[in-house]
């Protein structure tokens, strides 16, 4: 047998292989071997090649830099997926099921811009990168790429500097496909003042409502505007009755009771809800508003609030969600000042925990920072909060390094909870 016959009996048995296994072999190889690229895009067959398609180009990551949609293009084809799929885009441009646009590999600083409230023009956007490293992507651009995107299922933006205005309307125009919108800008690794953060530019999404003629599934966003906040509200009152959104995710110190009413209105099917806020306007009524509104929500997020919060928080809320089943709060160690941001947590107790098959009240910290106020501080778990969980027969995963458990604490949920399976603990 020649090695033409061997060849074709390899491609064979490939070809009987369903897609899922033929594909983690194919990154396997090039994640193994980066140099075989090439080759499995030219010289091994359609489904070899399509295999390879789908676990180099599925997920498309592209720096917010214009210089890589112009400089270099050639010499990077083949190495470079954003080079590739540029110079074919009718070629690759079809197996890109995700876009990530993240910031520059060279971004090393970032100082204090003016902010810009209403339209920013393209030539705003030029200057508020200046004195910075960075060339950030243009509208055209962005659209080069998009319009041959036809099968992309979901955009993410996490790049510091804000995207162009008409995002929405081209993702609504090219991108039909489009199940989850995400623009969540990345936090920096590297230890910078207050004023710098307080700096970053917030997102005005005047396009944002154009998504409504979509099939979303999935919203995430956060550092809005006021103007954003504005735009994702009348993004909400767009949205058909028969709206197939299951996840919504905000950040944002606009964040009220009015929002909380807009998004539980507007959504009503929606199974996973994530809630950040640096601002005061969050409270009580906010929950106790959302809440009741989501008769489907399955997992309920509070990431990081630091709103006026009153130790009776969990016993307002009369009507949980009947299909709750995960229950998170994530508290910055770092960042809680007020004994008002943590109060909600003595009333933990009240949650629906006979319900519940997850359960988590984590402490988080900042990169850089060292300091803790003293409302922060380790302390005993409150004793009824482990008396509740008694009663937690279905849980199933419980994470509390929030307090400091005794061996006589942790006795309650691991002999009441015969389904535990991770329990973490100070």
């Amino acid at each position: 047998m020649d090695i033409s016959d061997k060849q074709q009996q390899s491609r064979h048995w490939f070809e009987g292989l369903p897609d899922r296994i033929l594909d983690d072999i194919i990154s396997y190889v090039i994640s193994s071997s980066p140099s075989s690229r090439i080759m499995l895009l030219s010289e091994l067959g359609s489904t070899i090649f399509r295999a390879s398609c789908r676990s180099l180009f599925g997920i498309l990551k592209a720096e917010d830099d214009k210089r890589r949609f112009t400089e270099h293009l050639q010499s990077q084809i083949g190495h470079n997926p954003l080079s590739s799929i540029l110079l074919n885009p009718g070629r690759y441009g079809k197996y890109v099921r995700q876009l990530l646009i993240v910031d520059p590999s060279n971004l090393k600083s970032w100082e204090p811009r003016p902010s810009y409230i209403g339209f920013e023009s393209p030539s705003m956007r030029e200057k508020r990168s200046e004195g910075v490293e960075s060339n950030p992507i243009t509208a055209q651009n962005l659209l080069d790429l998009l319009r041959y995107l036809s099968n992309l299922e979901t955009f993410s933006w996490k790049a510091t500097v804000t995207p162009p205005d008409g995002v929405c309307e081209m993702l609504s125009t090219h991108n039909r496909r489009l199940t989850s919108f995400h623009y969540m800008p990345a936090e920096r690794l590297l230890p910078v003042s207050r004023a710098i953060l307080a700096s970053l530019p917030r997102w005005n999404g005047l396009s944002l409502p154009l998504l409504s003629s979509l099939n979303l599934k999935s919203i995430r966003v956060s550092r809005l505007s006021q103007s954003g906040v504005h735009s994702f509200v009348r993004l909400l009152s767009m949205l058909e009755t028969d709206s197939q959104l299951e996840e919504v995710c905000i950040d944002t110190n606009w964040l009220d009771e009015s929002l909380c009413q807009q998004i539980g209105s507007a959504c009503s099917k929606l199974r996973r809800i994530e809630i950040g806020s640096d601002g005061s306007r969050f409270s009580d009524k906010s929950l106790v508003t959302l809440l009741p509104l989501c008769e489907h929500l399955e997992a309920f997020t509070l990431r990081e609030v630091q709103g006026r919060l009153s130790k009776t928080l969990w016993e307002k809320i009369l009507d949980y969600p009947s299909r709750l089943r995960h229950f998170q709060v994530n508290i910055n160690e770092n960042s809680i000042q007020h004994a008002w941001n943590i109060d909600h947590l003595s009333s933990l107790s009240n949650l629906p925990v006979t319900s519940l098959t997850h359960l988590i009240i984590r402490r988080t910290s900042s990169p850089f920072q060292d300091q803790v106020h003293d409302v922060a501080i380790l302390k005993p778990v409150p004793s009824a909060f482990v008396r509740s969980l008694e009663n937690a027969r279905d849980l199933q995963h419980l994470e509390c390094d929030w307090w400091s458990w005794s061996c006589d604490n942790l006795r309650t949920p691991l002999e009441s909870c015969p389904d535990l399976r991770v329990s973490s603990s100070a």
